[in-house]
């Protein structure tokens, strides 16, 4: 029996986090003058912003930096590459208008109807999914075109024309 996709994409991880750090090695990627060097003091960053945030919540307790939460930021930070500002933006309206709006405007129905309503939403969404899939892709109908399917195809990177070098290659010229 053929592994699972699951189980290929961790085989794929660790191939390639055995070359990294096994064959080419973190003083080369990290160190001195190589590609990446300022890396590693995204480790500091991430280290010290809670402490930031913590202490400018002690020094003011009403401001809004209260509600800032750097171990979640940084985590969103890590499913950046799929998503698109789009899909921040829509989390944040709704976020915005469920939390604060409706939270301080309508309270009573807040806490009544808030969490049966992003259950609703989440069951809604993995519905629609499952329709989608159904019609579209097991019909081999085409998806619809409009600017939120194509715009992000019809860019410079995914045209592969953003930065066209011929006769060299990424990275230092020597490892």
């Amino acid at each position: 029996m053929p592994p699972s996709g699951a189980v290929l994409g961790t085989l794929q991880t660790r191939l390639n986090a055995s070359i990294l750090w096994g064959l080419i090695g973190p003083a080369r990627i990290f160190s001195g003058d190589s590609t990446y060097a300022g890396l590693q003091y995204f480790w500091i960053a991430g280290g010290l912003s809670p402490f930031i945030v913590y202490f400018g919540a002690r020094m003011f307790p009403k401001s809004p930096i209260r509600y800032v939460n750097m171990p979640i930021i940084f985590g969103a930070l890590g499913d950046l590459p799929p998503a698109t500002p789009l899909n921040y933006l829509s989390w944040v309206a709704v976020g915005t208008f469920f939390n604060k709006y409706l939270r301080n405007k309508y309270r009573g129905w807040w806490m009544r109807f808030n969490y049966i309503t992003s259950a609703g939403l989440d069951s809604g969404l993995a519905i629609c999914t499952i329709i989608i899939i159904a019609a579209l892709s097991l019909t081999n109908t085409n998806a619809p075109n409009w600017w939120g399917n194509v715009g992000a195809l019809n860019t410079l990177d995914a045209n592969d024309a953003a930065i066209k070098i011929t006769g060299e290659t990424f990275g230092p010229k020597t490892w």
